[in-house]
């Protein structure tokens, strides 16, 4: 593409990237498709198609709750996978399910802000 001077490999196919994005992204029928693709993981997944995972990360307590959580939620996860006798739709819901559960409670074991009202920085209510 014209104008890009001295950029590395990298550097370039991140420009060409963003600017194909901008290019199609805009058009009519790619927001259409994308309306359409998340619709669709609504009704037959029963949910959206990501669910998002809030870590605290302020102090060394967190970081203790934080690996055990992933663990428990990892160990869950392959138990969940490794079930035969259960429906693809069922181990979605499951997993968002347990995935969302362990988002709230490293949020709750980390809020100490009802205890501490000192500590507003660590209210992660709200947080993502």
């Amino acid at each position: 593409m014209k104008g890009w001077g001295k950029f590395t490999k990298a550097q370039k196919a991140g420009m060409e990237s963003r600017e194909l994005h901008k290019l199609y992204r805009g058009h009519v029928h790619t927001r259409q498709k994308s309306y359409l693709n998340e619709e669709q993981y609504k009704k037959r997944m029963g949910g959206t198609s990501a669910v998002r995972l809030t870590i605290p990360a302020l102090n060394l307590h967190h970081f203790n709750t934080a690996t055990r959580c992933l663990k428990e939620l990892s160990d869950a996860l392959v138990e969940l996978y490794e079930d035969k006798g259960m429906a693809t739709e069922s181990k979605l819901m499951l997993m968002r399910s347990m995935v969302y559960s362990t988002h709230r409670m490293m949020k709750a074991e980390a809020d100490r802000s009802y205890s501490h009202e000192a500590r507003g920085y660590e209210d992660f209510r709200g947080a993502r």
